[in-house]
This record gives structure tokens, sequence and C-alpha cells, in this order.
């Protein structure tokens, strides 16, 4: 495994990096999971590639497209800094781990949970460094976020993407979080409308249960498809 922080301290853990000519998966996470997911994706069987995990950095500001309001009492606004992520990304956590796996000939997938499936799926509407996207249990909830999705052109169209919900996590009263099954619903919909191979999986359980299988499920799927 290799380690390494970014200017800004954002912690980088790289999983399979003696691995030659495989995709590589970018998954950014709350907290420094990576191993668990690493250690689960080849428990069900993922077709070889490398993970690197990306975690210690602001989660509701580096991963949400623009600002809004608190969505629970006592939160803190989301200040919408994913563009600043994705330059991260792209200016130095890229070149870094490129440099350290020399991994030619393979492609890229971006990949996440929640919030970080939520800013998997913006990626490829800003950047072309992702062929394919998983996006589990993503925060597709987020305000005007399918406005966004049907008004603006792809950079890169993908090769697949993966979406994953838990089945009780639009039982919510939060006026925000309980159109997310809709949402989803809506943007999977909107892709397999553009020819591009696509699947919604729903899973048993609320938005917090069983995170790290549903992650690498969604890597599964995007590996094999």
């Amino acid at each position: 495994m290799i380690n390494f922080e970014t200017s800004e301290k954002i912690k980088v853990c790289v999983y399979g990096e003696e691995l030659k000519d495989v995709p590589v998966v970018y998954l950014p996470m709350v907290f420094d999971d990576g191993e668990k997911v690493w250690n689960e994706c080849k428990k069900i069987n993922c077709k070889p590639f490398i993970l690197v995990a990306i975690s210690n950095f602001n989660w509701n500001d580096y991963l949400t497209p623009w600002r809004i309001p608190p969505i629970y009492k006592n939160d803190e606004e989301s200040k919408g800094m994913a563009d600043d992520f994705l330059n991260i990304l792209s200016s130095e956590i890229l070149p870094l781990v490129n440099s350290f796996i020399k991994n030619s000939g393979s492609y890229n997938i971006i990949a996440g949970y929640s919030l970080a499936g939520l800013f998997a799926v913006y990626s490829i509407f800003k950047t072309t460094l992702f062929d394919k996207v998983a996006s589990a249990s993503g925060s597709l909830w987020f305000p005007n976020f399918c406005d966004f999705v049907f008004n603006n052109k792809m950079k890169k169209i993908p090769k697949s993407i993966y979406f994953s919900l838990g089945d009780k996590e639009a039982s919510t009263k939060n006026i925000y979080l309980r159109c997310v099954d809709e949402n989803t619903q809506k943007i999977y919909n909107y892709f397999k409308s553009k020819n591009i191979l696509t699947t919604f999986e729903m899973n048993i359980g609320n938005h917090f249960a069983n995170t790290i299988n549903r992650t690498a499920k969604g890597i599964k799927w995007v590996l094999k498809i």
C-alpha cells in the first residue's frame, strides 16, 4: 500500500499498486475505510483493479456542487466546493498516483457513497478524467441536481454508471432527503435514455446500513460492465 498527503493534507491510500494495466478506482471517503472496501471487494470477487481511497477532507464542502443551507438542525451549510476538489484530483492526486503505479493502457473509475456518490455523477459533467461511475446510495436528493443533470452536457460519455439506494432511505420527514428515491430513478432513467449502460440496485435498509458492502458492489458492477 502507498500512502501520501496532498498539499492540503488530504490523505490518499493506494491499494493493489503492484498490479499492471488494470482499472483505477478513485474513492473519496468520509472515513479512512479504504482497507475495509478493498477487503470487501476481494471478498465478493471483484475483477482486478487498483483502489485509490481519499479521506481527511471537508466532506460537506468538497463534495457538493453548490452552496446549500443546513439540512439538519444545528448543522452547517455546505459550501459547494466540488470544483475545487476536482482540481485537486486532476492537478495533484491523479498525477501522483500515476507516477507511483505506472499503470498504462487502462482507465479510471470514480466511485462514492452518499455525498461522494453525488460527486461521482457531478464529475462527468465537469471533467474527462473518468470512464465509469459508481454512485452507491448517492445523495441525489441534492437541491436542483436533477435540473443540472438534465440541462448540462457531459464532458465525457461514461461507459457505464451504477446507482443504488437502501429501500428505507426515502422514509424520512426531512424535506431534503425524502425525494432521494424519486430523484435517483429520474437520473437513472435519464442516463438509460442516452443509451449508457446503467443499473439501479435497491438494497435493504436505511442510508447507513452496510455501507462498505454497498460501495464494493457498485465497484464490482462497473468493473465487469
